[in-house]
């Protein structure tokens, strides 16, 4: 056995290797967590190396992720987003600049329904880009929108990013949960407000849509019914204390697939691909869960966590601009990690760091979820980037999303500004909810 604090550094640089050789990142993360305890602890680290998988196989959280993404994934393959998408449209499509606002509005309505944001990205893309087409929308200004708003599903509950930050702090899911709610509409609203700004300056980048009667639109709003069941049935179960938010994911899927059923769309291979899809998501989610959690272990055994927590609390500068760093450092991990990969990394170095300042454990969740929401927006491995020029018409580029997301990276760091100045606006639902 050799000094745990050589160990912890030999399975990161042994993790940082084979990320670098191309290897897949849960490889990575477990490779280089097993052998750095292995070297720690030599023969008894195998008990933590299995102690660690069975923990996380039984665990409440892998539980309720599973749940909400098969819910999401219900939804995405029996095509409900686009009712959804109808209404808003009717209400919202005829003013300039309306598909683009239309589909940010559409993103936050349709993250209450799904939990993934790569999910989010693919549907509230698939079904917007063609309409912004046709419009003659500005492609720069189509693919920025639409990369973050449907990243929107990461922020807004029930968030499998969420999800997972609660599995390593052990903080509430429910109040966390609850607590990206305001600072979800608050994103929503600083990028209808952009949208608005933009196309009055240059009206050439988005057209005025055509217009419906109130007839038309107040008929639409019965679409809307599934986002309020699915959101009663999860979000306000969660709020009132009704049930946890494992049983939330439960009800949520049942909610979604009767929400299919009425539609008279449910058939036996879609639920199948469905389901196969939430299988695919687990097994990705569990085995990042294993590695990141091995690496988490051999940095306590190390010490490393005491060592950082120690010189945070000696630091004589400003708690906020310690938060700025820390999403700097998170910009730097989401050009080479997608946002799952960088939540499981990033968060067990950074929470001793909090504990040591004293911040609130949610209140930093919504601040982490945030700064993961920016690296899908932010090259080279910004896969809510790649998702839409993927889907994009024929001569969309990369660098068009990349031009065309920059002021939303601009607006997340304004955001970021609104919660360390009002904490508030995270934490004031979550202190009003009972239970959970």
């Amino acid at each position: 056995m050799i000094d745990p604090l050589l160990g912890a550094a030999i399975a990161t640089v042994l993790f940082l290797a084979l990320l670098a050789i191309g290897a897949p990142i849960f490889v990575s993360l477990t490779m280089g967590g097993i052998v750095g305890i292995f070297l720690a602890e030599g023969s008894r680290g195998l008990l933590a190396i299995s102690t660690v998988a069975f923990g996380h196989a039984y665990s409440f959280g892998v539980l309720a992720i599973t749940l909400f993404v098969f819910m999401g994934n219900l939804l995405v393959h029996h095509d409900i987003g686009k009712e959804v998408y109808g209404v808003v449209y009717k209400w919202v499509g005829q003013i300039r600049g309306g598909l683009a606002i239309v589909s940010t509005l559409f993103g936050a309505l349709f993250g209450f329904m799904c939990g993934s944001s790569l999910a989010g990205v693919a549907t509230v893309g698939g079904v917007s880009l063609p309409e912004m087409e046709e419009r003659g929308y500005d492609r720069r200004i189509s693919a920025g929108t639409l990369a973050l708003a449907g990243s929107l599903a990461a922020l807004i509950p029930p968030s499998v990013l969420m999800i997972l930050y609660t599995i390593i702090t052990q903080a509430s899911l429910g109040r966390l949960f609850i607590a990206g709610i305001i600072p979800g509409f608050a994103l929503v609203i600083l990028m209808v407000a952009y949208i608005f700004i933009r196309v009055t300056i240059n009206p050439k980048l988005a057209p005025a849509g055509p217009s419906f009667t109130w007839g038309e639109k107040g008929k639409s709003l019965v679409h809307l019914i599934p986002v309020a069941v699915i959101f009663l049935s999860v979000i306000g179960g969660l709020y009132m204390g009704i049930w946890s938010p494992t049983e939330a994911g439960a009800t949520g899927a049942v909610a979604a697939l009767l929400v299919c059923l009425a539609y008279r769309r449910v058939t036996w291979g879609k639920v199948k691909t469905a389901s196969l899809r939430t299988v695919q998501t687990f097994v990705m989610i569990y085995m990042l869960l294993i590695g990141a959690s091995l690496l988490a272990h051999l940095y306590f055994i190390s010490g490393i966590n005491a060592a950082i927590q120690s010189s945070v609390a000696n630091l004589m500068v400003p708690t906020w601009l310690i938060i700025i760093l820390m999403w700097f450092v998170m910009m730097i991990l989401g050009m080479f990690l997608d946002a799952p990969a960088m939540v499981l990394i990033a968060v067990p170095v950074f929470l001793p760091i909090i504990e040591a300042l004293g911040f609130d454990i949610i209140w930093f969740g919504v601040v982490i979820v945030l700064g993961a929401e920016m690296a899908g927006i932010t090259p080279p491995v910004g896969l809510a980037l790649f998702i839409i020029q993927s889907i994009a018409p024929k001569g969309t580029t990369l660098m068009d999303c990349i031009i065309g997301a920059a002021p939303y990276v601009g607006i997340l760091w304004i955001l970021l500004g609104l919660l360390i100045a009002f904490p508030e606006i995270a934490m004031w639902l979550p202190s009003m909810m009972r239970g959970y």
